[in-house]
């Protein structure tokens, strides 16, 4: 499971850049049979073109996540979205 928070800011109409904290839960099967979890701090980093097709917005995203002390992740989509 993974859940995080992000304060964004439009450095012009369609590209939009942002950075916040997270946390990331990760389970192991250990050899007996048990499961453990254990919980990593994670600082992200994201960027997103988004442009408008009728009242839908598109936007291909890209995030770099620092995941505790010694691991990077890439994450690459698109987010989808409407005003109201």
């Amino acid at each position: 499971a993974l859940v995080g928070t992000a304060i964004t800011y439009r450095l012009t109409p369609p590209f939009r850049v942002g950075t916040g904290p997270g946390l990331e839960v990760v389970e192991k099967d250990q050899a007996d049979g048990k499961t453990k979890y254990k919980t990593y701090f994670i600082w992200g980093f994201i960027g997103s073109y988004e442009f408008h097709v009728g009242s839908v917005s598109v936007a291909p995203t890209a995030m770099l996540d620092f995941v505790g002390e010694t691991k990077t992740n890439l994450t690459y989509g698109i987010t989808i979205g409407t005003g109201w």
